[in-house]
């Protein structure tokens, strides 16, 4: 199922609610085609969200300290 822009941050910003206490979403860019958002859970670490839904893409990445994860999922 393809989500909307709009109902993918909606998700994303319920599921953020609902399971960390602090963290601060700031969208970078956000049109019908794609989202691009950083999520700061301290002042140190922050998860950077892409949503295209184009093809339905959602990349991610953490980054703790120096520290750098990369990795993405296709939505089903």
């Amino acid at each position: 199922m393809i989500l909307s822009v709009e109902e993918f941050y909606r998700q994303l910003k319920n599921a953020l609610q609902k399971y960390l206490s602090t963290f601060e979403l700031k969208v970078n860019e956000i049109n019908s085609l794609r989202l691009k958002a950083r999520v700061i859970l301290t002042q140190s670490t922050f998860i950077d969200v892409f949503y295209g839904a184009r093809k339905n893409r959602i990349d991610f990445a953490q980054f703790p300290k120096a520290k750098k994860r990369r990795g993405y999922i296709y939505a089903r």
